[in-house]
């Protein structure tokens, strides 16, 4: 659950749009349950400006694998 006026999930390519955001600074904060550290979350800055240009944001590093389906925290062993 979040406060934030503008949240939401990725579609299948990775793409999400903040419909209606104003123009303005922001702070762009993302999280994925397969980061390597659990409490790690990525964040930017940015501005939006009236031109509604799109940001492209990339992972500095790797996800960790995803879990085996045999045993749902594989990652451990």
């Amino acid at each position: 659950m979040t406060d934030a006026p503008f949240y939401g999930r990725t579609d299948a390519k990775g793409a999400w749009v903040a419909q209606n955001a104003p123009e303005g600074a922001y702070r762009i904060k993302l999280w994925h349950p397969l980061f390597k550290e659990p409490a790690a979350m990525l964040q930017r800055a940015m501005r939006l400006g009236s031109d509604g240009s799109d940001i492209l944001v990339k992972l500095d590093q790797p996800l960790r694998p995803a879990a085996l389906k045999a045993h749902p925290r594989s990652w451990d062993y």
